[in-house]
């Protein structure tokens, strides 16, 4: 009896962890469900390799399987053993119960905790920014102080101006009254005496006088200006106004992009593309047929998506049936047929919305990849100009972007990169390798991928190639790399030999490698994430006097 329950773990399917059913052993001696080895073996169609998941020992070809008739016996007799013995599942129902308790304290601990840091976390962010509104009316009330002394100074200015310009002015009135009234006086001297006039000498000599008065003392005219004396000030002083309003717009939206960057917990992350996974539940193995693809709106924009159609098994099919022929997928990246039943020929994401795809899952044949291996996965990619920030140039038919430092004249700017840098490419990518070339210019650029839920608006974290957990990027600058994700920041030892980078995505394993390339493909770091499974558009950041071109490349 003892010996029929430590037998239990040789006779429990690996795949689907419950007792065998229907089993069948394969060449290398290890026991599965003949529906559970058929169904992981159908996931394994791109590579045309079948290997045992329990040994990874590969085969050639696949295997006819039949059943274990003396092993389905064995696992008979132990399951009606396991019925006479009720106090092996009363223990065993014991321990559960015992491991749950505590499993269910150990949470309670750990929420607690996290509850008080929480609060804790509360009680600080509302003391910081009560500090903050304090801080901000004081300045906000020196300012107003500021601009009323200003306003003060600029009033009396103008009045004092005034004060001179007319204190002068009345000097000048006193003089002309003054000499008004000595021409005044004469013209009554010269009044006639009566004829004759030349025989008195007496006013003859007056009128010479007069006339040498005359003579001496004639004054230049008067020049006024009457017109739009003070005008300027108005039209001065409204432009002063929109330049304070403005700076004042620019300061402000600026710190409030700041404001809400601040987190007491983290950002909340882009949920991941999945799989098509095993659904595995006791004895029966199913697997998701239909994979929801969220795609951007634009029928326009292009994805790489392998269309390999599912093996149907019925549970209750014969071993012994002939099996259908099997399509086989080359290692290669394959672009999406669809419906459409063509190769090499791009799909809209209407077609990939009616299409019934799966997407496998399989292992990366080989780390220690050539240039050569590396350049039958390349893929034709192409910059979006709709996702393109107006501070980049586009040119080389939409294959290199440019830091132009000025504003440039879209038809539409509601899909661009709003503050960052940045520009997507159109196609899409879903696997299940895609591997392109980049060449960069000037002081600095970042090159990687991102998911399509990367945000767009705004200045903050979640935009940035790199900065969130929705993208990951490898930020180049002279002949030092640095590789970011999610804000994170990892160092990378080998020096870029030169300014051509190969990206290489194998959405398969969920690896993104970064490759320095020159006459040899140079390893510089590789991210592993669940995420790199799901539907991931190429990304470049270029910084100021920077550049960044895709290059063509020939398939091998």
């Amino acid at each position: 009896m003892a010996g029929h329950l430590r037998m239990e773990g040789n006779i429990k399917c690996l795949l689907c962890e419950d007792y065998l059913s229907e089993p069948t052993t394969l060449p290398c001696g290890h026991n599965f469900c003949v529906e559970c080895i058929e169904r992981c073996w159908d996931m394994e169609v791109y590579t045309g390799i079948y290997s045992c998941p329990q040994c990874k020992r590969t085969l050639t070809r696949r295997p006819s399987l039949s059943k274990n008739t003396a092993l389905a016996i064995m696992v008979q007799e132990v399951l009606e053993l396991r019925s006479k013995l009720p106090g092996v599942e009363r223990m065993k129902i014991q321990r559960d119960f015992t491991d749950t308790k505590e499993r269910l304290k150990k949470q309670t601990k750990e929420r607690e905790e996290d509850l008080e840091k929480l609060r804790s976390a509360m009680i600080s962010l509302e003391k910081s920014a009560e500090t903050a509104v304090l801080d901000s009316e004081g300045i906000f009330d020196e300012l107003l102080r500021t601009l009323e002394e200003k306003r003060r100074e600029h009033r009396e200015h103008i009045r004092e101006r005034k004060r001179a310009i007319l204190k002068r002015a009345e000097r000048e009135e006193k003089q002309i009254i003054g000499q008004i009234s000595i021409l005044r006086r004469k013209d009554t001297e010269l009044e006639s005496p009566g004829p004759p006039v030349q025989d008195n000498p007496q006013f003859l000599q007056k009128l010479q006088d007069i006339k040498s008065l005359l003579q001496q003392g004639k004054q230049p005219p008067v020049i006024t200006n009457n017109n739009h004396l003070f005008s300027f000030v108005k039209t001065d002083m409204n432009d002063l106004r929109v330049s304070v309003v403005e700076i004042c717009d620019k300061a402000i939206e600026n710190i409030k992009q700041q404001v809400n960057d601040v987190h007491i917990l983290p950002p909340p992350m882009v949920k991941p593309r999945t799989k098509p996974a095993l659904d595995v539940n006791k004895k029966k193995v199913t697997v998701v047929r239909h994979v929801d693809l969220k795609v951007p709106d634009e029928d326009h924009m292009r994805y790489q998506v392998p269309a390999i159609p599912p093996r149907e098994r019925e549970s209750q099919e014969p071993l012994n049936k002939p099996k259908p022929p099997r399509l086989v997928a080359r290692s290669q990246s394959t672009i999406w047929h669809g419906p459409r039943n063509k190769p090499c020929e791009y799909a809209t994401s209407a077609e990939i919305r009616q299409s019934n795809t799966i997407v496998y899952q399989t292992k990366l044949t080989d780390h220690s990849m050539t240039r050569e291996d590396l350049l039958q996965y390349t893929c034709s990619l192409s910059l979006n100009p709709e996702t393109a920030n107006p501070s980049l140039q586009l040119s080389d038919g939409n294959r290199k972007a440019t830091w132009s430092g000025q504003r440039q004249r879209r038809s539409s700017l509601s899909k661009a990169f709003e503050h960052w840098e940045q520009v997507l490419c159109v196609e899409g990518l879903v696997g299940p390798r895609c591997y392109w070339e980049v060449e960069w210019r000037g002081r600095g650029v970042f090159i990687g991928v991102a998911l399509d839920g990367l945000c767009r608006r705004g200045r903050g974290l979640e935009c940035g190639l790199g900065r969130n957990a929705s993208s990951w990027s490898l930020h180049c600058a002279d002949s030092q790399c640095t590789a970011w994700h999610n804000n994170v920041e990892h160092e990378v030892n080998t020096q870029i030999s030169s300014p051509r980078i190969g990206v290489f995505l194998d959405q398969l394993e969920g690896t993104l490698t970064f490759y320095s390339v020159s006459n040899t493909a140079m390893p510089l770091h590789t991210f592993t994430a669940q995420n790199l499974r799901g539907l991931l558009f190429p990304c470049f950041g270029v910084e100021k006097e920077s550049s960044v071109k895709l290059c063509q490349l020939e398939k091998k």
